[in-house]
């Protein structure tokens, strides 16, 4: 089976809807070959910026590389800087923060602003290291740490980079050695068991580095062994052993010092403002947390590690696994602890790089099967609706978009061998409500082992392409050729299934059962 892709293709099988919406290429980011490695490669590598535009990494003429920007529309999509010859090579990464991107080349780093794009000078108080661990602070100011000599060093950087101060030697080189900052301080250690953590706070209000053991000892514990840690706003969260060899698990008060008991969680993943309060997620635990008191509610035990999750009112999705070990959608309600597996809402086996998104009030995900497709969820039929099919899973890592900018709904999809190209959902303008009209074929026989054949617009072959197939389920199985008005279904496994197909201007659906 092949896929086949429309620019304006779109797979809503809805059996209550009369239009459906279409999705529209924002750019040819590549301009070259598919398979050219200075496209978007094989991760998507982008950030939402403070001026409300996404800025990813793409290619100006299929070698050298570009920095692009999309409003969310075909007009505001454009290339702002590239690479300063036709094959490239001049710059060595690309990290893309909140106010801009940094950027390094051979001969030091760079800030592309946002709003503006302007460029800097190259940035004299940048270190000529090995940068890891970018986090934005609430002030706006930027920490990260660099590896030298066999020792991490920690870093403040201004939003601009154009101030940067070395905090000093924080830490001795690890493989997994991690710096979480919150608006009080930052706490490194090395989250690899097997090596020396040697765990440090660098407290902003001192300007000192201590020992997490003396940090600790303030506040009335004492601490042997760390096992994870993290700082958000004004708390610490601890998971540890004390003097004694006990497990403690506790949370600490950065500004009054207070401490309380808490849940052990492994350094979260995604941390949401619900309210005045905290829903974090980690690679076990989901738990809201109140700052004012520090207590916490459990919400769920064993999340799917390095997922995603999203609030819509008051109800948080992640993923996590079923009996079969097959992750699906968890909804969990905020007001009353309680969850529920979504029906039908698979997402895949290991999939590590789902994303979710609220957009327009309705619930986005990606899941992958033999495609990674971007799926939207009715509440009412509880049951996946197909948007679009956005890649062939073929054991590449690939990282696809999902990401509202200026009210637009953006994502990606892997056309060629390696690059993506980005996609709105609508038609390219000023709005994602474009529709087009969609009419039902007629099958005959509805209940089939070997073939159907579809009527109701005349000679199908004709005018019709490729049938893109999914299940109740909204798992994909590619694109059939319609081959003399007949839809051949033999290798289908049985059950029901829904089809559509499009000419660009009408979208065309069906429905049979396979036995």
């Amino acid at each position: 089976m092949k896929c086949a892709f429309s620019l304006v293709s779109l797979l809503l099988i809805s059996l209550t809807s009369v239009l459906a919406q279409v999705s529209t290429q924002l750019a040819n980011v590549t301009e070259g070959s598919p398979n050219n490695s200075a496209g978007l490669g094989v991760t998507f590598t982008n950030g939402l910026m403070t001026d409300g535009d996404l800025y990813f990494r793409g290619s100006s003429n299929g070698f050298n590389e570009a920095i692009w920007r999309t409003d969310g529309t075909v007009s505001g999509t454009r290339i702002v800087l590239n690479e300063g010859d036709d094959f490239g090579g001049n710059w060595s990464s690309l990290y893309f923060l909140g106010g801009g991107v940094l950027i390094e080349g051979a001969d030091g780093y760079k800030f592309l602003s946002d709003g503006d794009n302007q460029l800097s000078e190259y940035l004299p108080a940048m270190p000529a290291r090995f940068l890891r661990g970018f986090t934005q602070l609430p002030d706006g100011n930027y920490i990260f740490m660099t590896e030298e000599n066999d020792v991490h060093d920690l870093f403040i950087a201004s939003s601009d980079f154009e101030d940067v101060s070395l905090v000093g030697d924080v830490h001795p080189d690890g493989s997994e050695v991690v710096a979480y900052g919150g608006s009080q301080g930052v706490l490194i250690y090395n989250g690899n068991s097997f090596q020396e953590s040697t765990p440090v706070v660098y407290d902003f209000a001192t300007e000192q580095t201590m020992p997490l053991a003396t940090y600790m000892a303030e506040a009335g514990l004492s601490l042997s062994d760390l096992s994870e840690g993290y700082v958000y706003g004004d708390h610490m969260f601890l998971s540890y052993r004390d003097e004694d060899n006990f497990f403690r698990d506790h949370v600490i008060n950065m500004v009054t010092g207070a401490v309380a008991e808490f849940t052990f969680l492994r350094a979260p993943y995604t941390v949401h403002e619900y309210g005045d309060k905290l829903v974090i997620l980690a690679s076990r635990d989901a738990i809201v947390f109140d700052p004012l008191d520090m207590s916490h509610q459990f919400l769920y035990e064993d999340v799917f590690a390095l997922g995603t999750s999203q609030v819509i009112g008051d109800k948080l999705y992640f993923i996590a696994a079923d009996d079969d070990n097959t992750e699906r959608v968890v909804e969990a309600d905020l007001t009353t602890a309680s969850s529920r597996f979504l029906p039908n809402a698979p997402t895949g086996r290991n999939f590590y790089n789902c994303k979710m998104l609220d957009y327009n009030d309705e619930f986005y995900y990606l899941s992958e099967d033999e495609h990674v497709t971007l799926m939207k969820y009715d509440f009412a039929a509880e049951a996946p609706i197909l948007v679009d099919t956005l890649s062939v899973v073929t054991g590449a890592t690939v990282v696809h978009d999902l990401d509202e900018v200026n009210g637009e709904l953006i994502f990606s999809k892997r056309l060629g061998f390696l690059q993506h190209e980005p996609f709105v959902l609508g038609n390219g303008g000023t709005t994602s409500t474009v529709t087009v009209p969609v009419e039902e074929l007629a099958v005959a026989p509805t209940i089939a082992t070997d073939y159907v054949t579809i009527t109701g617009v005349g000679t199908v072959q004709s005018k019709l392409g490729m049938v893109q197939i999914v299940n109740t389920a909204g798992q994909s199985y590619g694109a059939f050729a319609i081959d003399t008005n007949r839809l051949h279904i033999g290798e289908l496994p049985a059950g029901r299934y829904y089809g559509t197909v499009s000419d660009g201007a009408v979208l065309y659906r069906l429905s049979f059962v396979k036995l």
